[in-house]
């Protein structure tokens, strides 16, 4: 169990979740659903504490994400 939560890049997975729930317009709250903690204990039983469970949590994290890559959008458009 040690060796998979050495494993995990918490950052990596954050981003990828709140990339995830943005690309396809997914619910803020999908994190507190009973089936997507059972999804990603399924993929790896170690990530447990690791991964967002609120959804205020993730408002911020979308907060966070969009003012970081603004100007990239920005130039993009």
């Amino acid at each position: 169990m040690q060796i998979l939560k050495k494993s995990i890049n918490k950052a990596a997975l954050i981003e990828a979740l709140i990339s995830l729930i943005i690309i396809y317009n997914l619910s803020f709250c999908i994190v507190e659903w009973p089936a997507f903690y059972a999804f990603y204990q399924v993929l790896n039983a170690a990530c447990e504490g690791m991964i967002l469970t609120a959804y205020a949590t993730v408002c911020t994290k979308v907060e966070e994400a969009f003012f970081k890559h603004k100007d990239t959008v920005k130039k993009a458009l």
